[in-house]
């Protein structure tokens, strides 16, 4: 991702925070609009502290995470910032796809039908009959 410190010739920067239009570039492939325009139509969100991306999902969250990323690789190999857009879009619906398709509850493994709490209890209760 472009950074704010750093700056290369033509804006492009190196390191520090992304600059605005690089979250407004990430913010548009993922959600469709820019942090300035959901401010504008969400004022009571914003008196409550919240912004765009509290409305996310955790799916949502970790694509931008992945968004992130590419969007820096992409970046450095000096993609022009249309042609990045376009990527990150067609990324978005790929990757959202295959998220929302996971159904989370099935890809958590429990390892036995025990709890912390009930093995907490046993050791205590071993403690306790050996003294």
């Amino acid at each position: 991702m472009i950074f704010a410190a750093d700056r290369k010739p033509g804006g492009h920067s190196v390191g520090g925070t992304p600059t605005a239009a690089e979250t407004d570039l990430l913010n548009l492939a993922l959600i469709g609009t820019t942090a300035k325009k959901w401010r504008e139509a969400n004022p009571t969100g914003v008196l409550n502290g919240e912004n765009i991306r509290d409305m996310a999902s955790i799916n949502e969250l970790a694509l931008l995470s992945n968004l992130e990323i590419l969007n820096s690789i992409l970046m450095k190999n000096e993609v022009q910032k249309k042609d990045r857009f376009i990527i990150l879009s067609e990324t978005v619906i790929d990757q959202k796809k295959t998220l929302d398709s996971i159904d989370i509850i099935k890809t958590l493994k429990k390892d036995n039908n025990s709890t912390f709490i009930d093995e907490q209890k046993k050791i205590v209760s071993r403690l306790l009959t050996s003294i």
